[in-house]
């Protein structure tokens, strides 16, 4: 669905209409044609969407008092929309959003809406490739919180940015930086052996595993092997 913001005149859109989607660029607003992917659903893919369709059928469940507090709790957690504007959840969504990180976790749900959580000692995260292995860092980490790695499969060295491709590779506990683990098993078991010469990208999400409550940037970058 496309957002229109109106003015005087129409002053930013972004978002599918009919056959075509509008965006912004740091050019301004861009314009293109809807592309529709014939490609299988990935297993990742269908774990996401059995994890959704999951935290939907739990809140059919909720007493009308639980879902009346899901919906006065969304005041707590505005969001920044895609034209830049301050905007709230609704109950269902905010619900859905925490509980669905919980269920990657595979963490207990929560049936009533957490309190807001204030991140702090994520500092320095990012992935070392050096004999051979790859290595999760940190300098400092939230221990309230999961930490999962995403990657993208091995690209060229010369590719700039690879993140709409990305698949979970490992949720690492919260004091992960302090024992560096390697990482390997878990990248091949999900792109196959490592490829030398190649460009991995990777992104942290960084989710606290009592509330479900993500940190609101994801921490992003890539090694060459």
């Amino acid at each position: 669905m496309a957002l229109i913001k109106l003015g005087a005149a129409i002053t930013g859109i972004s978002g599918k209409v009919g056959g075509q989607t509008f965006g912004q660029g740091r050019s301004g607003t861009y314009l293109r044609n809807t592309g529709k992917s014939s490609a299988s659903i990935s297993p990742s893919r269908s774990n996401t969407l059995f994890n959704m369709s999951f935290v939907a059928m739990q809140w059919r469940t909720l007493t009308d008092a639980q879902r009346t507090a899901w919906n006065a709790a969304t005041v707590n957690f505005p969001y920044i929309n895609r034209l830049g504007e301050t905007k709230q959840y609704s109950g269902y969504n905010l619900f859905g959003k925490f509980n669905g990180n919980l269920k990657s976790l595979g963490e207990t749900l929560l049936l009533t809406p957490p309190t807001p959580y204030s991140f702090s000692n994520i500092e320095g995260l990012g992935i070392t490739f050096t004999f051979n292995q790859f290595k999760p860092i940190a300098d400092a980490t939230d221990l309230n919180s999961i930490y999962s790695l995403f990657m993208s499969p091995p690209t060229s060295q010369g590719v700039s940015g690879a993140y709409e491709n990305m698949k979970l590779i490992i949720n690492l506990a919260a004091n992960f930086g302090a024992g560096e683990p390697v990482i390997n098993t878990e990248i091949e078991a999900v792109y196959g052996n490592i490829v030398l010469g190649a460009r991995y990208w990777y992104r942290f999400k960084v989710i606290n595993f009592t509330r479900g409550i993500a940190f609101d940037e994801f921490f992003t970058g890539y090694v060459d092997t």
